[in-house]
């Protein structure tokens, strides 16, 4: 895993579709708390994870809406449809992760963030969901995938030796039915080129847990 990331470009997980066997993971009902994030120039996943009042809280990645610049134009979208304009409430551009907060959808539930403590380790059998390569959230071609967490450590990220798409960035990191991270970035092997001329992309680097909690518990 040293060599994978010394050998391959790392890329923000934010734009292509790609033909890769992905073990797929069948459709649970949390996965219906994954969004669709547009900010001005950028799309990318994100995931329902609370209610405070009568707002929704929406976890995704930095790198996803900073092109904002504070401006708050972010559309949330729900499987169900209903779309929302969101605020940036929190964020840390050093470990790429944001809080947002938008109106409650109908009959969608929150999930849950894994406690302290409980996140990802090396040999841990875990599955995401990206929206990657432009695909909308209600589509069919919505990816649900599982890997394995790779047993070399790297302090505040998940590394895994499977396949995310640009678009995949923000998408949930699911553990026993809780998020324990989130899609952050990627690699593609320059040898490698999709039928459409954008590169395979392989390898997932994630956002972990705890980073996750500083802005849910502060």
């Amino acid at each position: 895993m040293v060599r994978f990331l010394a050998v391959w470009l790392l890329f923000p997980a934010t734009l292509v579709a790609q033909d890769y066997e992905w073990d797929v993971v069948p459709k649970q009902d949390f996965h219906d708390a994954v969004v669709e994030i547009e900010s001005v120039d950028a799309m990318g996943t994100g995931v329902f994870v609370d209610i405070k009042g009568d707002r929704a809280w929406i976890l995704t990645v930095f790198h996803v809406v900073d092109s904002d610049g504070g401006a708050n134009n972010i559309v949330v979208k729900f499987v169900n449809g209903e779309s929302f304009k969101a605020k940036l409430l929190r964020w840390s551009i050093d470990l790429d992760v944001a809080l947002l907060e938008c109106a409650l959808p109908n009959d969608i539930s929150p999930v849950a963030v894994a406690d302290a403590g409980q996140g990802a380790v090396g040999g841990d059998v875990l599955h995401a969901v990206g929206l990657g390569g432009g695909v909308g959230i209600a589509s069919d071609e919505v990816r649900r995938f599982q890997f394995k967490v790779a047993t070399y450590d790297c302090p505040r990220y998940i590394l895994a030796d499977t396949a995310v798409v640009p678009g995949d960035s923000g998408g949930p990191i699911f553990k026993d039915g809780k998020v324990v991270g989130l899609i952050a970035a990627g690699a593609y092997n320059r040898k490698g080129w999709h039928p459409f001329e954008q590169p395979y992309y392989w390898g997932l680097m994630g956002v972990e847990l705890e980073s996750m909690r500083l802005l849910l518990d502060n």
